[in-house]
């Protein structure tokens, strides 16, 4: 990946998104159905589907998201209703809520954040 910096609002500094990944701002509201093979950065409202292929998913910490998710990785520092599906890493940020399954290839639950679901450990690129 590209350089990065720290996700605006973020309560943990531990992960870090793309510099060169497209965003949809804060003060957009956005529902739709977003396939591509570039990384993307979500920090408004946003309800649909996400399917990133080969590519991560990142939510903002003001970010609030309803959508059925697909991408090599997926980090949230913000709000998620939906089921998840990495490739890779699933990072729950401390500032993170999530409600949906996950299913992934190593996930990481940070002290603080929130998640109701089920999660289902697979071998990576499966």
């Amino acid at each position: 990946m590209a350089k990065s910096e720290d996700p605006k609002g973020a309560e943990s500094g531990a992960v870090e998104f793309p510099a060169r990944a497209c965003r949809l701002g804060a003060g957009l509201s956005v529902q739709a159905e977003i396939t591509g093979r570039e990384d993307l950065v979500l920090q408004g409202p946003f309800k649909g589907l996400v399917a990133l292929t080969g590519a991560g998913l990142y939510i903002d910490a003001r970010a609030e998201v309803e959508a059925e998710v697909e991408a090599a990785e997926v980090i949230v520092h913000g709000a998620l209703t939906g089921n998840i599906r990495a490739a890779g890493r699933v990072v729950l940020a401390a500032s993170a809520r999530v409600k949906g399954n996950i299913t992934a290839a190593q996930i990481t639950i940070e002290d603080g954040a929130m998640f109701r679901g089920a999660i289902c450990m697979k071998p990576k690129g499966d």
